[in-house]
């Protein structure tokens, strides 16, 4: 029902999507408490996304994920510890 680790989209290199394996909701616990707070917290979650350029992979599970991943996370609005 939601992502628990995202490639996230850092930038771009020599045309390339360059990207870190993290977790997608940072401080939600995996809970039904967690879900609420998902629910209240939604507005700082990326989008996941088909990767620019990626090729999709079949319907099998990669891990991990292929070199670029076919779908990263983007736009994320850091919690304030992150702001640092």
């Amino acid at each position: 029902h939601r992502p628990m680790q995202v490639s996230q989209l850092v930038g771009m290199q020599d045309g390339q999507p360059v990207t870190t394996w993290s977790q997608w909701a940072r401080g939600i616990p995996q809970t039904n408490e967690g879900d609420f707070k998902m629910v209240t917290e939604w507005w700082r979650l990326g989008f996941v996304r088909r990767t620019p350029g990626a090729p999709l992979p079949g319907l099998q599970n990669v891990t991990p994920p292929a070199d670029p991943p076919p779908y990263v996370s983007v736009e994320t609005t850091p919690h304030s510890s992150e702001d640092q």
